[in-house]
């Protein structure tokens, strides 16, 4: 009989071996399958070629239209997503790009910001540190590197979860008169920016009271950071996250963090989401996209997240699972 733990360990182990599979097909197929920045995908949320044809694609499906309020991940392979959303006048969620540290892991995380806004220049990649933002990351060999750790085995994470909110009247009324079509697409594309969903979106912060003792004391303390109350974020229509390999069936991974489980889980409890009433979606290529992954290999039903639906590229395919 196999004890919940076991089949936690199992799981994950099973991930981990999906994602490397997905990580080395897409490094095989670089020139083909993967944009320039970053220079290598291994950890990441992979920035492959086409991901603004598969935007386009997820934006032209009933659900997106229909969707008033978007949250977005601020990966690089979703940010015409979040340009889009704004373009189609539709209120934008981002959550602000988390660290291992917030999630309580131990060491340097590998992640080298995937919310980058664009490619690094060459001329600020030389003299940096590896723990820089634009510089290489080593690649260990794959019998040194160990599964990436789910989010069921981290302890005394960080407490806040902070999101930005994005209003396109809000942000019409901050950019003014502009002269023509290409000068507002261009002020919506840096407002989508790390930098510019800081100065033109609402702070908002939410506190995780279920965790450690410190934290609740912690979550009782007044701050001055946020804009924007919780309670007065308006539901969520539509969730588009990042993705790692994905299914036709509805089973996703992401990077093996537990980022979007864990923004999922705290918009859930605060009633702005909801599995009735929320799409979840993801875009890809073809690369990441399997026919079949069984459920109970690689999902921990307790807080795993699949999708309803998820655009991919180069086929141009919309697919709608059974999840």
């Amino acid at each position: 009989m196999t004890t919940p733990d076991e089949k936690r360990v199992k799981i994950a182990s099973a991930k981990h071996a999906l994602r490397r599979q997905v990580w080395e097909s897409l490094e095989a197929n670089r020139a083909t399958a993967l944009e320039a920045y970053p220079d290598n995908v291994f950890d990441r949320i992979p920035h492959f070629i086409g991901c603004k044809d598969a935007a386009h694609l997820l934006a032209r499906t009933p659900e997106f239209k229909k969707a008033k309020v978007i949250k977005v991940n601020a990966s690089l392979a979703q940010q015409e997503l979040r340009f889009l959303v704004l373009q189609r006048g539709k209120q934008l969620l981002v959550p602000e790009p988390m660290t291992d540290e917030k999630l309580g892991f131990s060491g340097a995380s590998q992640e080298k910001s995937d919310s980058k806004e664009s490619q690094v220049p060459d001329d600020e990649k030389q003299g940096c540190e590896s723990q820089e933002e634009g510089c290489k990351s080593q690649i260990p060999p794959a019998e040194k590197q160990q599964p990436a750790k789910n989010n069921d085995e981290v302890a005394n994470f960080d407490s806040k979860f902070t999101f930005y909110f994005l209003d396109p009247v809000e942000i019409a009324q901050k950019m003014g008169k502009t002269g023509d079509n290409d000068s507002r697409k261009n002020f919506l594309r840096k407002a989508t920016s790390k930098k510019g969903m800081q100065q033109y979106g609402s702070k908002v912060v939410f506190e995780d009271t279920t965790t450690s003792n410190r934290e609740i004391e912690e979550a009782q303390q007044p701050s001055n950071e946020q804009n924007l109350e919780p309670q007065s974020l308006p539901f969520i229509d539509m969730v588009i996250t990042g993705t790692v390999a994905v299914s036709r069936n509805g089973v996703r991974m992401g990077k093996g963090k537990g980022y979007a489980e864990r923004e999922w889980d705290i918009l859930l409890r605060n009633k702005k989401v909801s599995l009735e009433n929320t799409w979840v979606a993801t875009t890809c290529h073809d690369l990441q996209c399997f026919d079949f992954l069984e459920y109970g290999d690689y999902m921990d039903e307790s807080h795993d997240l699949g999708v309803h639906l998820f655009a991919k590229v180069p086929s141009g395919e919309v697919v709608r699972t059974f999840w």
